[in-house]
């Protein structure tokens, strides 16, 4: 069993403070790991011209849009709004960004929550930019903000 990764083996009959003693080392085994995901999305590296990487925190990225083997990441990098395309598709991407701050709002659209200005009936305004709304997505957005 160790050898497969287990965290903790229990045996027949077993008592319950051995069985909460499994159930905590699982619940902080998570915990690492939630915690070092979590350092991960603080920045990004994006190759950009001559095969230099340039950091971009997670916190600056606007939206990110598919275009087809490809995806484009609208930031603001220096006080202006810039777009790095890479190679990439939407579902690496989008596992790769925190799922607290980030949520697919379209099959070819990802939008970062805090940077949402304005919401119509089926666009979002971030950054004087529209991003449609798919049909599919709707009820995930309507739950993530905050309606008065």
């Amino acid at each position: 069993a160790f050898e497969q990764n287990v965290l903790d083996y229990l045996l027949k009959p077993y008592t319950y403070p051995r069985f909460l003693k499994a159930v905590e080392r699982a619940v902080s085994k998570r915990n690492q790991t939630i915690q070092a995901t979590a350092h991960q999305l603080d920045d990004l590296f994006v190759k950009v011209e001559n095969g230099r990487l340039l950091k971009i925190k997670a916190s600056d990225i606007l939206f990110i849009e598919a275009l087809a083997d490809y995806v484009i990441i609208n930031a603001i990098v220096n006080k202006t709004q810039e777009k790095f395309t890479i190679h990439s598709t939407m579902k690496s991407i989008e596992s790769k960004l925190s799922p607290n701050d980030f949520l697919r709002v379209h099959r070819s659209f990802i939008v970062r929550l805090d940077k949402i200005t304005e919401l119509e009936e089926n666009t979002l305004n971030v950054s004087h930019n529209l991003i449609p709304i798919g049909r599919s997505y709707r009820s995930d957005l309507n739950n993530r903000l905050n309606f008065i």
